[in-house]
């Protein structure tokens, strides 16, 4: 078992199981090279590092005033 305590920041397990759904999803619609070199590593960045980032951002304005 680990004690360590969770990661601060970081997006609940959920969240990556549904950004992996997603990027599978559109591997299998959009077929390109684009996708796979390009986009592949921006995905991961953007879906688990900059979106969260952004929606605790906007959390705390509304809910700090």
């Amino acid at each position: 078992m680990n004690d360590d305590p969770p990661v601060e920041g970081l997006p609940p397990a959920a969240w990556f199981v549904v950004t992996f759904v997603v990027y599978v999803i559109l591997g299998l619609v959009v077929k390109s090279t684009v996708l796979n070199w390009i986009i592949g590593p921006l995905w991961l960045l953007i879906t688990l590092f900059l979106l969260p980032t952004m929606v605790r951002r906007a959390r705390a304005r509304v809910g700090g005033g």
